[in-house]
């Protein structure tokens, strides 16, 4: 579907409003607003889920002067205009309220776009009840609790009619709000606020150096500042997915003020400085120095006695960072978007099911309806079952630089013992260690995919003891002819006491398998989505028989495999073929499985490493829904 969007355009020293449009892919295509130079480029960026637009050049561009822009879908725009009127400040105050969300002007990061963090219910009650009225359903919300309309609204968040009554709450409140002055005040001047507060409260004398000022962001943009104490390491914490943090020195903030109109607040940069980092962890660790290096040394682990954050990636001034933190966690799911690690979530009793990043142009949580938009996702699953522990992680190399494209990581466990995630390798590329021992994941979102990969442990190093674990692609996996660039992972096929086949649900093809061994370790081999892949459990399995099989549906599909595993094979082991697309395996030797989002292929090895056999085959896509 494609729509038209009114942009609104404004320089800092004149409010002049100028409308312009421009066809753009709504709903599920990223959008937002921000600062427009000489040179950038027309990127659509995310603004929420409340409206969406696009990044324009403005020529021409006065010298000297910075053109901001905001961009709001037309059919929004009609229905706020519906509400509001379309006067000067009507206009005035939709411009404020889309650019404000916002944190902060010149909004620029690496990525020269800021997408916002996924909004909350924030619909009011008289504007549900204005727009079920126009539908014809004037008495639902009167019979129905508001929790459970805001509950409906948890399950179906990209529906049209909380986009509408959006729209018409900001209507709603355009008119509760006469015309106010604006405030600006030094950053170090602030005590405290809170979003609805006209002004800040403001320092009685100045403080210390051992005080952050920290500022709380969510999707309508600067929700509250507060001081607080220098934290000594990193404090427990889970990652947030409706806000996210920014914990400034004073040093960072000079020069730096706030903006206050209409109860809300925005930072305004001098020219020149580079932004700010954020997290979506309350307490965070240090923000990294530099890029982690292959010949890195203790000095780049520890500086006198602290532990350093270390990332593989880019080191810019302002990154937007997404935290695991695995602490407690019982797996961790790597998510790839095509050719690109996406999110990395940690699985805990709190966050049971992996989401993408809130602000990515896919919208619902895995294993959610079925839609063309899912189906080039893959997750591979590290498990860290009771007694399990994450002891070294590293990065992939193309032998030189950073590998963000097609990346390959490498971690060490204290049962599995290593593990590869990710696509393969060459085999004579090198991994960075990244980490020993880590308390944190955390990725550099950059739009849909992740340009920069870190870690950060309490504990500090003070001598490699798994580094050496990670350096290179286990022997294991360099069996048979194995495709360079594809998503790889291995598992031994001994002493295993427990496997799980994770098969597709609607049509019980194989998508990858989760064996359990005798010493409490786990291993998965190939795609496991929690909370979508079924699971079924075989008891001391000593044979693994795949079948390739076509499926009897309406529209053609590519060939899939089902397996089945059991105790004893009654078709015996003296030849893996006893009938076309069918092979018995015996679990013992290794396993590889190379594999994409909707295929497949399983190789076998015998302790030697000389290749056994190999059985290959698509696996189906999730239907998409086509017009009748």
């Amino acid at each position: 579907m494609r729509s038209l969007a009114y942009g609104f355009v404004s320089t800092p020293d004149s409010m002049d409003l100028e409308e312009i449009t421009r066809p753009f892919v709504f709903p599920h295509a990223g959008t937002g607003s921000g600062g427009t130079q000489s040179g950038d480029m027309e990127s659509i960026v995310r603004i929420g889920d409340w409206a969406v637009g696009a990044r324009y050049n403005v020529e021409p561009e006065p010298p000297g002067r910075r053109v901001e822009c905001t961009v709001v879908h037309a059919d929004c725009f009609k229905i706020y205009t519906s509400c509001a009127g379309s006067d000067s400040n009507a206009m005035q105050y939709l411009w404020f309220f889309s650019l404000w969300r916002q944190p902060w002007n010149r909004t620029k990061t690496v990525q020269n776009m800021r997408p916002l963090p996924r909004e909350d219910f924030l619909c009011s009650k008289s504007a549900v009840c204005y727009v079920l009225g126009k539908l014809g359903m004037p008495n639902l919300t009167a019979r129905l609790p508001w929790e459970i309309v805001s509950n409906i609204f948890a399950f179906s968040r990209d529906a049209v009619l909380w986009r509408a009554a959006r729209a018409v709450t900001i209507a709603y409140e355009r008119r509760n709000h006469e015309y106010a002055q604006q405030a600006l005040v030094p950053v170090l001047e602030i005590k405290a606020w809170q979003r609805g507060d006209e002004c800040p409260e403001l320092l009685e004398s100045p403080t210390g150096e051992d005080e952050l000022v920290r500022f709380t962001i969510d999707s309508q943009g600067i929700n509250q500042i507060e001081r607080i104490e220098k934290a000594t390491g990193l404090q427990p914490s889970y990652a947030v997915q409706d806000q996210e943090y920014l914990a400034a020195e004073q040093r960072e903030l000079q020069s730096v003020k706030v903006i206050f109109k209409y109860g809300r607040a925005r930072l305004v940069l001098p020219d020149g400085h580079p932004g700010f980092t954020t997290w979506n962890m309350l307490r965070h660790p240090p923000p990294p120095r530099r890029s982690a290096g292959l010949h890195d040394g203790l000095s780049d682990w520890v500086d006198n006695g602290t532990p350093l954050t270390r990332m593989c990636g880019e080191v810019v001034p302002a990154n937007r960072f997404q935290i695991a933190y695995i602490e407690g966690a019982t797996g961790i799911t790597f998510i790839f978007d095509k050719n690109f690690l996406a999110h990395i979530h940690a699985h805990t009793p709190k966050s049971t099911v992996a989401e993408l990043p809130h602000d990515t142009h896919v919208l619902k949580q895995l294993g959610g309806t079925a839609m063309e938009q899912f189906s080039h996702l893959a997750c591979v699953y590290l498990p860290l079952p009771p007694g399990e522990k994450l002891l070294a992680i590293g990065w992939g190399t193309d032998g030189r630089t950073h590998r963000i494209r097609r990346p390959g990581l490498i971690a060490y466990t204290r049962l599995a013992g290593t593990v590869f995630i990710g696509y393969l390798m060459p085999l004579s590329s090198p991994c960075i260690s990244v980490s020993e021992e880590p308390d944190v994941l955390f990725t550099r979102l950059q739009v849909s995919f992740v340009s920069g990969f870190g870690a950060y442990s309490t504990k500090p190093v003070s001598e490699f003891q798994y580094s050496d674990k990670i350096r290179n692609v286990p022997r294991e996996m360099t069996f048979g002819q194995a495709e360079a660039f594809r998503l790889t992972s291995y598992a031994p096929l001994d002493d295993i006491v427990r496997l799980d086949l994770v098969e597709e649900p609607r049509n019980g093809t194989l998508r990858g398998l989760i064996f359990h061994y005798r010493n409490g370790a786990q291993r998965a081999v190939g795609q496991y989505q929690i909370g979508y892949h079924s699971l079924k459990t075989y008891q001391h399995p000593k044979c693994l028989c795949l079948k390739r099989e076509r499926q009897q549906t309406a529209r053609p599909v590519p060939q899939g495999i089902r397996a089945t595993a059991s105790p004893s094979c009654e078709e015996g082991h003296e030849t893996h073929i006893r009938k076309q697309g069918c092979a018995c395996y015996p679990l013992t030797g290794y396993l590889r499985a190379q594999f994409d989002s909707d295929s497949i292929s399983l190789r076998f090895a015998h302790r030697d490493f000389k290749l056994a056999d190999a059985m290959e085959g698509p696996v189906p896509a999730p239907p998409i829904f086509q017009p009748l």
